[in-house]
């Protein structure tokens, strides 16, 4: 199972949204469905969402280089 997390408004960023969001999320998935792992899929780029993952005692598992294609650049 993999999860993500989008907060479109800038107005809501820096305000503990997202973390509390996948928090509670994340302690529903595991109490309710046997599970050994939860992907978290980001954009190496969007640091709020790297920040939040490690804040939330994520582990990076892998990098996958060239996925994404923006401004002209990978």
């Amino acid at each position: 199972m993999a999860i993500g997390l989008v907060l479109y408004a800038e107005t809501t960023w820096g305000r503990q949204i997202g973390s509390r969001a996948l928090k509670l999320w994340l302690t529903h998935l595991f109490a309710t469905v046997d599970l050994p792992h939860i992907g978290f899929t980001i954009w190496s780029g969007n640091m709020g969402m790297i920040r939040i993952g490690q804040k939330l005692g994520m582990s990076e598992e892998a990098q996958i280089r060239k996925v994404r294609y923006w401004q002209n650049r990978y």
